[in-house]
């Protein structure tokens, strides 16, 4: 199983994965890749953490950042602000 992504990889395909290791630690790291989560309930954690850092980190941020577009970072652009939300 190691870091699962075989299993991952496959389960996203629509496959039905088994994986099987020794090593708790990996079999840890594949069950929660796995774990189905509320979208909604992520936002909100993401949120909160957000309201909770950005005004303690935002003085140490140049006044125009540098943010990777994507998965694929296929492109950068130059913004006024920072956000915990991904960029699409």
């Amino acid at each position: 199983m190691g870091g699962g992504t075989t299993i991952v990889e496959g389960s996203r395909l629509g496959m039905q994965m088994y994986g099987c290791d020794l090593n708790p630690v990996a079999w840890f790291i594949v069950k929660n890749e796995m774990a189905k989560v509320d979208p909604a309930e992520v936002q909100a954690l993401l949120d909160e953490i957000e309201s909770e850092v950005k005004p303690q980190i935002m003085p140490f941020m140049p006044a125009t950042a540098l943010v990777v577009i994507g998965a694929n970072g296929l492109g950068s652009r130059r913004v006024r602000s920072w956000t915990l939300r991904s960029i699409h």
